[in-house]
């Protein structure tokens, strides 16, 4: 039901303080890279439910099979067909986009990915960090991680009004995506299709 960006950003908020819940955007705890035995703050957005490779080399039987399995997600969600069709089509854009994007393994250790809130706000000028941070509760750090900084910048590029649309659906099929398995068995056997259609085999 959120209409603007803002809004959309207090309600990821809320699922962050009442579910623990990130969909689209947060901050968390991870292993420092520089040492293992302590953690450091890290920022992550929205990313790809399937490999780069998919998207750049997939075939289409697989393409299509993800497209189908998004929109049926979307479907037992309460969508009509062709609400969820058209949905499914942002969220995989936006994916292929993100995973376009994305560092390859190889080029990790070329970037510097420790950064503040501040270089990273200004990456996501339109929504404030601070409250998405302070809906985490974790104490203020001046060290914030971010793995992928090339996934993270095409990410960014959605939150503002003109990506709701499709910051919405991201963040609908990301909650089916971790609990709708728990709500109706529906979402299990939606899986279980996708998997026997992807490889192209039953897997029962």
């Amino acid at each position: 039901t959120a209409k603007t960006i803002s809004e959309l950003i207090d309600v990821e908020c809320r699922l962050q303080k009442e579910l623990g819940l990130s969909t689209i955007l947060g901050f968390g705890l991870t292993s420092d890279f520089e040492d293992s035995n302590r953690k450091v703050v890290a920022f992550s957005s929205f990313g790809a439910s399937m490999t780069k490779d998919f998207y750049e080399n997939g075939t289409q039987e697989q393409k299509d099979a993800y497209l189908a399995y998004l929109t049926k997600l979307l479907t037992l969600s309460g969508l009509s067909e062709q609400a969820a069709t058209e949905r499914a089509k942002l969220v995989y854009a936006a994916e292929a986009k993100v995973a376009k994007a994305s560092y390859d393994p190889q080029e990790y250790g070329d970037v510097d990915k420790i950064n503040n809130i501040s270089d990273i706000q200004r990456q996501f000028s339109k929504i404030s960090l601070a409250k998405v941070y302070e809906a985490s509760g974790l104490a203020p750090s001046d060290r914030i991680l971010v793995t992928d900084p090339g996934a993270m910048r095409a990410a960014a590029s959605y939150f503002n009004d003109a990506g709701l649309a499709t910051l919405k659906a991201l963040s609908r099929t990301a909650i089916l995506m971790s609990v709708g398995g728990c709500l109706n068995q529906g979402f299990i056997e939606a899986s279980v299709e996708f998997t026997k259609a992807y490889y192209g085999i039953d897997m029962t």
